[in-house]
């Protein structure tokens, strides 16, 4: 019976009744505590007397009341009155979507292309924004869409409405009995119907299965289906019939009832209505993307809402390399070809992967990321730009942002010595790691703004909530930051159990709770890949691996030696299943104690990965004026050349091709000869010689955390080489002093990079020389020992300093403009740098009395070294008289590389 005006349920008071369904009855009323219109939905009777219904139809109620979302009726309040249950929501002015269709079919047609594209992509918001909070609506169709007057009909808003079959999970049971399936209770009544609209439901449910987001997605597909062309998706003259349809025949293809509307649109919709929920879209999000590039497509070739498609366009804008004029993020792809200047048409094909290069500009060189030899990437969520780390010839390094539909990409100034790049969700912000410090850059213009410190990036991830997780330095927990900055917390902790050494590169999943990362232990069985949750304090391995995964599209992403896999992955379940496929090869990974791989993707179905990018070096002697004094060495990827006390010798690091890791290796200069002195699979580099030159001090992360090692040098009998302590976070030697007691080293701590000393007689003790807010690096002992040359960024560039030792206090600046690399001639008069504009400078300097002093610094030849990034490896050495320069010089690189974007990339992929 309908509820007479006036009646009270609570503090709500009914005004007039404006709808009634199989649901309940809807009524106008007023809030008289807040004097606010709302809509009252009055539960059925049957329904509501049902205690299990009413038990979870609350619990339900109250998870539905946290959807925020301007395409989703607000919840306001549940309750009862002498037994009558209802529901409070906001009022709406305006019609259903189904009123809207049935108008459009009452004169044989669909909605106009433009309207229908625009409504999906606010209801693809909405389900998005559930689906997120674990919510499924199962009764999705035109008839709980509700289309509010916002000036005008074509401008309506779309909301969803009628949660009251929503589910928060499903458990498929099993009867004992007859051990056949059944219904989960939530999908029946009483009675045993089955909830929900038949002429939308997906085969799982019409079965009686498990339905999750993907159900919505099959009747999103049919609720498209018939904007678009006026008829249902799928008929028949009774239930039978239709049910028949819904499992076993698929509707008329969009193309065929609609000729206008695009074959990339049609492909959509197709996907939404697949029969196997596993070839689906796997999230609202995802579908939303690939709607929005439909629609764009659809704008920039049409004019008014009737002229959809029509017959075959010629693109109208040259993407680089004459490859890829226009392109959808999944399901089919439009592709416009270039070759020799003139456009072949545009086309639809079927989901088929696409790939293509990505080349830097003219001059510009993609930069390797800091201590990993492997191209830095990010793609933006909706996969249309692509955001990477590379330098123009002779500057530093910096972001560019290249849009997959546009030509070149563009710098971003203020991001030099960026590193790892990752994208705000709404596309609108890049952050990154530069300067010891964590920045967020608006890409539409402005200055980077600091979130705070942060020594040595390790990657970063940012959900919707405005949360960001990061890795501060190595061989430390994920560290969480608001993105408008302010108070740093923990969000991971280093489990004793576990021996955990590092955790890096956060990245959430859907749900923007979850997320993973990757993690090194000593312990094989705790090393891999792991998941966790914002404010859990337990984690689960999901993949042994030496590296990171990135998630994309249902699937980890992971590389193994240099070959790219994906892994069907369950972002509900957080489990893996089924064998890993093969994507793609040679793409840049560097796993020892680090766990890199040169891998992005978007939510929106793209993916893009880099490859290896080591600089080819050569070590070149150079006079004071540059001109060359000797034979160079074989190309190969040096760095951190030093050289003998003796100078009969260079010890340097080099890059194994085989294992991507650098060795030890000391070259003979006066025969050319080259031994190897380490050849652990770890990292060995930063090497220093003892005083007399009978060993080699050098940092190795044999341990899993990089340490000061100890090893003999030309020895019949050389021992193994030796750890000389463990610190808290990666620590590398940088000089000896000339009395071989005491080992200058560089160590990274939260804050940056700073200096301490080791005493190498009697009892071993480490304590810190210099540590300050800034990277300080790159130290080197006067030859009397009194003063310390370094490194630091405080002034906001890299400057060279010199500080008295051991005292520490007070400090002069030597280098003009930016400075790096100190070294001292040995007789103590002069200290050498390479300027920022690329220049060796020489500074007379006076270090015997009480006072260090020093001159003007006269630019001695212009040097082409790699460009110095965390951990700040050094690049020449210095004979004892400075007469001499062995200098790791750039040679040009045979290729430039380049990175590789694949559209429809989970295309033919096995289930």
């Amino acid at each position: 019976m309908a509820l007479p005006p006036g009646t009270r349920l609570g503090v709500y008071e009914v005004t007039a009744q404006i709808g009634a369904g199989g649901m309940g009855e809807v009524y106008k009323g007023r809030d008289t505590r807040l004097d606010r219109t709302v809509a009252i939905k009055v539960l059925p009777e049957a329904l509501a007397a049902d205690p299990e219904f009413r038990e979870r139809f609350d619990r339900e109620a109250r998870t539905i009341s946290r959807l925020a979302h301007p395409n989703i009726c607000t919840l306001f309040d549940v309750g009862e009155e002498a037994g009558t249950a209802f529901l409070v929501m906001e009022l709406l002015e305006g019609e259903t979507l189904e009123s809207r269709c049935a108008r459009a079919r009452a004169k044989g047609s669909g909605l106009p292309f433009d309207d229908a594209l625009r409504i999906a992509v606010q209801i693809a918001d909405a389900l998005a924004a559930a689906h997120r909070l674990g919510i499924v609506h199962r009764d999705l169709k035109p008839g709980n869409i509700f289309l509010v007057r916002s000036g005008g009909a074509s401008a309506a808003i779309a909301k969803l409405l009628d949660f009251g079959l929503a589910r928060t999970a499903a458990a498929l049971t099993v009867n004992a009995a007859t051990s056949a399936p059944t219904m989960p209770p939530e999908a029946m009544t009483a009675r045993g119907t089955i909830l929900g609209t038949f002429q939308y439901m997906a085969p799982e449910q019409v079965e009686g299965g498990q339905t999750d987001a993907r159900t919505d997605i099959f009747a999103f597909g049919s609720v498209l289906y018939e904007m678009i062309t006026g008829k249902k998706a799928f008929e028949g003259k009774t239930q039978t019939n239709l049910v028949a349809a819904i499992l076993e025949r698929d509707p008329p293809p969009l193309t065929t009832v609609q000729p206008l509307v695009p074959p990339l649109v049609d492909s959509i919709v197709r996907k939404c209505v697949a029969k196997n929920p596993d070839d689906r879209w796997q999230t609202a999000s995802d579908l939303g993307s690939a709607l929005r590039w439909a629609a764009e497509g659809a704008n920039a070739t049409t004019s008014g809402a009737t002229a959809v498609a029509g017959t075959p366009r010629t693109s109208t804008r040259r993407v680089a390399n004459g490859a890829v004029a226009a392109a959808t993020i999944l399901g089919s792809v439009a592709i416009g070809l270039a070759v020799g200047g003139r456009y072949l048409s545009t086309v639809a094909t079927p989901a088929a992967p696409v790939r293509f290069e990505v080349q830097p500009p003219a001059n510009v060189t993609l930069s390797p990321a800091p201590i990993a030899s492997a191209a830095q990437l990010a793609l933006s969520p909706d996969g249309r730009r692509l955001a990477f780390v590379a330098a123009r010839t002779h500057a530093a390094s910096q972001l560019w942002v290249r849009p997959l539909d546009e030509v070149e990409a563009q710098p971003l100034p203020g991001t030099e010595g960026a590193s790892y790049p990752f994208w705000s969700p709404d596309g609108r912000f890049i952050a990154f790691f530069a300067g010891g410090k964590l920045k967020k850059i608006d890409t539409t213009g402005g200055v980077p703004q600091v979130l705070c410190p942060s020594g040595a990036g390790r990657g970063g991830a940012w959900n919707r909530e405005g949360i960001i997780l990061f890795v501060g330095q190595g061989n430390s927990p994920i560290s969480r930051i608001s993105a408008s900055g302010g108070m740093v917390t923990a969000a991971t902790t280093f489990d004793p159990g576990q021996a955990v050494i590092g955790q890096a590169w956060p990245q959430f999943l859907p749900d923007g709770r979850h997320f993973l990362y990757f993690q090194r232990s000593s312990k094989p069985e705790h090393r891999g890949v792991h998941v966790t949750a914002l404010d859990s304090s337990s984690s689960t391995r999901i993949l042994d691996s030496d590296g990171m995964a990135v998630y994309a599209s249902g699937r980890l992403l992971f590389v193994r030696d240099g070959t790219l896999f994906a892994q069907a992955f369950d972002d509900r379940a957080l489990q893996t299943s089924g064998d890993p496929v093969r994507i793609g090869d040679q793409v840049g990974y560097w796993t020892a104690g680090l766990g890199y791989a040169a891998v992005t993707a978007s939510p929106s179905g793209v993916l893009a990965h880099g490859p290896s990018v080591r600089l080819t070096t050569s070590l070149r002697w150079h006079d004071r004026s540059g001109a060359s004094t000797g034979p160079s060495t074989a190309p190969a990827q040096y760095t951190t050349p030093r050289l003998s006390p003796d100078q009969m010798s260079v010890v340097v690091a080099m890059t194994d091709d085989a294992t991507a890791q650098p060795d030890l290796w000391v070259l003979g200069l006066a025969r050319g000869t080259a031994s190897r002195l380490t050849s652990d699979p770890a990292t060995d580099w930063f090497p220093a010689w003892s005083a007399d030159g009978s060993g080699l001090f050098f940092g190795s992360n044999r341990m899993g955390v990089t340490t000061p090692f100890q090893k003999a040098v030309g020895a019949p009998e050389e021992p193994a080489a030796e750890s000389l302590f463990r610190a808290a976070g990666a620590t590398s030697p940088s000089d000896i002093s000339g009395d071989g007691r005491l080992l200058l080293y560089v160590q990274l701590s939260q804050r940056g990079y700073d200096l301490g000393v080791l005493t190498l007689t009697g009892e071993r003790k480490a304590s810190t020389f210099l540590g300050t807010a800034f990277n300080e690096a790159q130290a080197r002992f006067s030859p009397n020992t009194r003063w310390v040359a370094y490194a630091s960024d405080e002034s906001g560039r890299f400057e060279v300093y010199v500080r008295p030792f051991p005292a520490a206090s007070g400090q002069t600046q030597i280098s003009i403009a930016g400075g790096t690399q100190p070294e001292w001639r040995r007789d103590g008069k002069e200290l050498f740098y390479i300027s920022a504009d690329g220049k060796l400078t020489a500074v007379p300097v006076t270090t015997d009395g009480a006072t260090f002093s020093a001159g003007t610094p006269l630019g001695l030849f212009d040097v082409e070294v790699p460009e110095p990034n965390p951990p700040f490896p050094t690049d020449y050495a210095v004979t004892a008289d400075g007469q001499r320069f062995l200098v790791n010089t750039v040679v040009d690189q045979p290729t430039r590389p380049a990175l590789t974007v694949i559209l429809n990339w989970t295309s033919g992929l096995k289930k």
